[in-house]
């Protein structure tokens, strides 16, 4: 093809509005709001000495 035939073929292109591509808008999800969940610092976390079997003796002790 030549240089001709390729600037008419954009031409009529441009004029159909379709040389310039358009992008399609980003999709949209429907989500249900987000629970906000409060963060207490005060709560105990369970330690070694928790699940340990053998009363007896401390955690340290295993390791």
């Amino acid at each position: 093809m030549d240089q001709e035939s390729l600037n008419l073929g954009k031409k009529i292109l441009n004029h159909l509005g379709l040389w310039i591509i358009k992008r399609k808008p980003r999709p949209v999800a429907n989500v249900p709001p987000i629970d906000v969940f409060h963060v207490y610092d005060e709560q105990p976390e369970p330690s070694a000495d928790n699940y340990s079997t053998i009363a007896d003796y401390p955690a340290e002790a295993y390791f």
